[in-house]
């Protein structure tokens, strides 16, 4: 879970480059669908349940979706939340991208920034760059130009990688960790952390040097972190129950919210969580918006928060209501999707994803009742 926190962290910069100076249109529907003959120019933000991309894109795709399909062309980058990706046809720039599963088949120009549980890159893959991934299982069958790097508990190598291989290999995995097939070719180092030695059929594929790290897995001091979980879940559930006794028809409406715009929540949410520091860099370097840029600061960190308190109490409802015949009464309900977003942030691997699900459900909800309430 650190490794995917952290490895966000790092990533989140890359982010936050994407051209916002564009012309742009966005698109809302239960489907959507670009077709083969027609070009879009500017940037595209679509929130749907199903997306395809089958003509052009003059710009970079914004998207949230849960399933997503590239057989077109995007002309700059590709920034997406998505239960699953396919991409056969063409972007041009980078794509960023956070989804369960992800395959490419196609060409990406630039640095591919990847958080999953699985990734696949067919043998006629391509990326023009750097591919940086963190989650729980790759097969690599396809081309990298540049370097590939980041943290899974699985890896298969069996294309090719112009420059170094470097991986953080999960100890918890219980089968071997890395494998290098005979059709692979490394141009540089490989370097790789795990628990037990790689299996490389062609040890001369590697150009440069190989050097293993093994890990020495520590045992973990349990009563340690039951405390840690303890004392966090038990602020949030008293930040959470000052809040819902203050504000009771905020948490009702962006239950609703999310209930209704499934899709169109955690774009929105995306496009908070990227946009904000842009405007708070460009008020620092301005002598006059410094004492703006801190107090934006300031309310983005607790927006986040609170973000994360307005999802769990939205699975709250989810799941008591599932369970029982009557409504849950409120305050269960967001004491019960505390406990379970605790729950998954302990999980390795699964524990910065879900943090960053809950952030953007919650912070896109946020956003779209303040967007109703001052009708703009």
């Amino acid at each position: 879970m650190k490794k995917l926190f952290w490895g966000l962290l790092l990533v989140l910069p890359l982010l936050l480059s994407a051209s916002a100076a564009q012309a742009f249109s966005f698109e809302t529907k239960d489907n959507y669908r670009l077709p083969k003959e027609e070009v879009h120019d500017g940037n595209l933000y679509v929130a749907a349940g199903i997306i395809a991309i089958d003509g052009q894109i003059n710009g970079d795709l914004i998207a949230a979706a849960q399933n997503l399909s590239v057989d077109g062309k995007i002309e700059g980058d590709l920034i997406a939340f998505s239960q699953n990706l396919i991409i056969n046809g063409e972007v041009t720039g980078s794509v960023r991208i956070f989804s369960q599963s992800i395959n490419i088949n196609g060409l990406v120009g630039r640095n591919i920034n990847a958080f999953t549980s699985t990734i696949s890159l067919g043998s006629e893959s391509e990326v023009g760059s750097d591919l940086l991934i963190f989650g729980a299982s790759g097969n690599f069958n396809g081309l990298v130009n540049d370097s590939l790097y980041g943290g899974l508990a699985q890896a298969n190598i069996n294309g090719k990688v112009g420059h170094d291989v470097s991986l953080n290999l999960e100890s918890d995995y219980n089968g071997r960790n890395l494998f290098i097939g005979s059709e692979a070719v490394i141009g540089g180092d490989l370097k790789y952390s795990a628990k037990s030695e790689a299996e490389i059929q062609n040890p001369e594929a590697v150009s440069g040097n190989i050097n293993y790290q093994p890990q020495i897995k520590k045992p973990e001091n349990w009563k340690n972190k039951a405390t840690n979980r303890f004392f966090q879940l038990s602020s949030l559930i008293l930040i959470g129950i000052i809040l819902l006794t203050l504000k009771k028809k905020s948490f009702a409406k962006t239950a609703k919210t999310m209930a209704e715009k499934p899709w169109q929540t955690p774009l929105v949410g995306l496009i908070f969580l990227l946009v904000t520091p842009i405007i708070t860099l460009l008020l620092l370097i301005t002598v006059i918006g410094i004492p703006l840029a801190l107090i934006i600061i300031a309310l983005y960190l607790v927006l986040l928060i609170i973000s994360i308190i307005y999802s769990a109490y939205y699975i709250g409802l989810l799941l008591g209501n599932g369970l029982n015949k009557k409504p849950i009464n409120p305050f269960l309900a967001l004491i019960l999707g505390l406990i379970i977003f605790i729950i998954l942030m302990s999980i390795p691997w699964l524990g910065g994803l879900s943090t960053l699900v809950f952030i953007l459900f919650g912070l896109g909800a946020s956003v779209l009742e303040i967007k109703n309430n001052f009708d703009f």
